[in-house]
Parts: structure tokens; C-alpha cells; sequence
């Protein structure tokens, strides 16, 4: 593995997931893309010298954070054509929210006890870009979580009450996700639909962190919401030949028989009639 290079924590963030930590962070991080691209195949080949035990064990968290972000964040996986989870919305319980709080602290721990003195090259550079996102991770964690001091807010920097305003939230990233899901099998599909499925509890979530912030006044300004309601008109829809969640129900590849369409696209029908657009007109 490349380092940082393929650690990107700034990947698109959609369907309320978490936002790259800063702009400083993200430039940073393309200018090591930048820097190191030229000598790719030469890193490949001889890994920085002088790291040792230090830089294996930097890379083994790399490797891990990465397969961590993806499982947690699934919308994130299937933009970056990772299908594995194109099955599921990312998690935004209670329960899931306090486990990545913990694990930014962990994270944080667990990249101070290798030493950044052994290091060299690339792998300094990951490091500290490594470390600056985890510190700044556990500083948003406390920073939200001090609104209601003794009270156990659904928040994080990967869960902010923040996200949702208009320029960001479900009435764009649900449209984007689903031209970024790949339908070439029925099992595609199937996923697909598990995922439509999954979108009520998902906006629940979601609308628990908003009622949270506002209990503890972690709000946008109104300016930054009075489009909203507008926004999701498209995701309200009941023509389905308008409707974006059913595009993808209105051509098959040619693999799939006329019985496994027809069935798919009901299937798809339903979803969105019964379970997409009135879970979207409660979250509205």
C-alpha cells in the first residue's frame, strides 16, 4: 500500500457521512499524492529504508483505517466502486456513533506508540497527516459533545447535526448513489434494493441527530436550510419514469431474463412507493 496516498479520509462523503476534516487537510494530502506519484513504482519496489518494525506497523493501520472507513460508511465504499456493501446505509444509532468516537481515541492511541523518529520519507508524511486528522477527529468529538455536558449526544465529527443543509444531505447523495451503484447482475439489484429498504431506519438517524443539535442548539443558520424542503421535490415523486431512485428499474443488462426484469422492476415499484418516498416525506 501507498501510504496515505490510498488513505484519503477526505474521500466524498454522501448520504450524511462524514465530511473530509478540513480543506488543510485534503490539500495536504493531494500534494503527497503529488509528490510521491512520480516515485510510485520505486516505493513498490524498496519500501522507505530505516522505518523497520515502525513502518510496518504505520501501514498496518493504514490498511486497517481504510477497511474500517469503508465498512462503516458504505455509501462512501460504492462511490469509490468498492461494491461489498452496496447492501447497507451507514449506521447512525446511538450505540454506532459512541463506537467511532472510541475508536478515533483509539486510533489517535495507537499511532503514538510508533515512533515518528524511525520514519522517513512517505511514511513520516503519512503519519503526520495520519495523526493530524485523529487529533482533529477527537477535538470535534469533545467540541460537539460539550453542547449538553452529561448527556450522551448522538454526535461525532463523523456524525455532526451540522451536515444536513442545502447544500448537502439525503436529497442530493441518495440521486448521486444510485448512478455510482454498478447494476450488471440480479444480485446487483437485490443489493439495490436491501439498500431502499434500509432507508427509513438510515433517516430516522438521521433526524435524531437533527433534533438532538437543536435540543442543544448545534443548528445551521436558517439561511443554509430555507431551500431544503424544496430540494427533495424529485425524491417525492410517484411517477416512477421521473422518479431517480428508479432509473435504474428501467433498463437491465442483457443477462437478465424478461421474467427477472419484470420482477426486479415491481420489486423496485414497491420500494419506492411504499418505503422510499414516505420515509423522505416524514424526513422532509
Amino acid at each position: 500500500m501507498t501510504n496515505v496516498i490510498l488513505w484519503l479520509r477526505g474521500a466524498p462523503a454522501h448520504a450524511g457521512e462524514r465530511r473530509a476534516p478540513t480543506r488543510t487537510v485534503l490539500a495536504i494530502a493531494v500534494a503527497a499524492f503529488c509528490a510521491v506519484h512520480a516515485s510510485t513504482a520505486a516505493v513498490a519496489a524498496a519500501p522507505d529504508a530505516g522505518g523497520g518494525a515502525a513502518a510496518q506497523a504505520l501501514h498496518r493501520l493504514l490498511d486497517s483505517e481504510w477497511e474500517w472507513t469503508l465498512a462503516q460508511f458504505p455509501e462512501r465504499a460504492t462511490f469509490l466502486g468498492d461494491h461489498r456493501y452496496d447492501d447497507r446505509l451507514t449506521d447512525g444509532s446511538p450505540v454506532a456513533v459512541a463506537a467511532r468516537r472510541e475508536h478515533h481515541r483509539e486510533r489517535l492511541a495507537a499511532l503514538r506508540t510508533i515512533d515518528r523518529s524511525v520514519l522517513s520519507g512517505e511514511d513520516r508524511l503519512s503519519w503526520d497527516i495520519f495523526v493530524f486528522d485523529f487529533e482533529l477527529a477527537v477535538r470535534g468529538d469533545e467540541l460537539l459533545r460539550s453542547a449538553a455536558a452529561g448527556r450522551d449526544l448522538p454526535f461525532s465529527t463523523d456524525d455532526s447535526p451540522l451536515e444536513i443543509n442545502q447544500m448537502n444531505g439525503p436529497q442530493f447523495n441518495l440521486r448521486q448513489l444510485a448512478l455510482a451503484t454498478r447494476f450488471q447482475d440480479e444480485p446487483d439489484y437485490r443489493h439495490y434494493l436491501t439498500r431502499l429498504t434500509a432507508l427509513p431506519t438510515r433517516l430516522q438517524q438521521l433526524k435524531g441527530t437533527l433534533e438532538a443539535g437543536r435540543r442543544a442548539g448545534w443548528m445551521p443558520p436558517r439561511v443554509a436550510v430555507l431551500r431544503l424542503p424544496g430540494q427533495f421535490a424529485a425524491l417525492l415523486n410517484p411517477d416512477l419514469a421521473q422518479h431517480p431512485l428508479y432509473a435504474p428499474f428501467q433498463t437491465f443488462p442483457a443477462g437478465l431474463s424478461g421474467a427477472t426484469q419484470v420482477e426486479l422492476a415491481g420489486a423496485g415499484e414497491r420500494a419506492i412507493h411504499e418505503t422510499v418516498i414516505p420515509a423522505l416525506t416524514a424526513f422532509r
